[in-house]
């Protein structure tokens, strides 16, 4: 899948969520990046989300909570990857990772890595 047919994947799902939970927000703010960097991460309050994209897959990042999601409950952050032969979808939640994860994970010093 190309950029700009990932870009508009990302900016589909924005806009449909956005409907649903904030009608008044532009759906391009929440959208974070939209490439195929090596490395995509999110932080935020000292947590980091670091992804390896070794492969450079085409990844979108959109920030979820008080972007796309304003009330309730909601993750962090939604990271897409579109790649032949299936598209994936990662909910990112990063506070409640560090208090899940608190005797091996250091708030702030330590990333959580995944390979997508």
């Amino acid at each position: 899948m190309s950029r700009n047919s990932n870009f508009a994947l990302a900016q589909g799902l924005s806009t449909r969520l956005e409907t649903l939970y904030n009608p008044f927000t532009h759906s391009a703010r929440c959208i974070e990046f939209s490439d195929n960097r090596s490395n995509p991460k999110f932080e935020e309050k000292g947590c980091r989300y670091l992804g390896k994209n070794d492969a450079r897959k085409e990844v979108t990042g959109l920030g979820v909570d008080g972007c796309l999601i304003t009330e309730g409950t909601k993750c962090d952050f939604l990271l897409l990857v579109c790649a032949k032969p299936r598209n994936n979808a990662y909910f990112v939640e990063l506070e409640a990772l560090v208090h899940s994860l608190r005797g091996s994970l250091v708030q702030g010093k330590s990333p959580v890595e995944e390979s997508i």
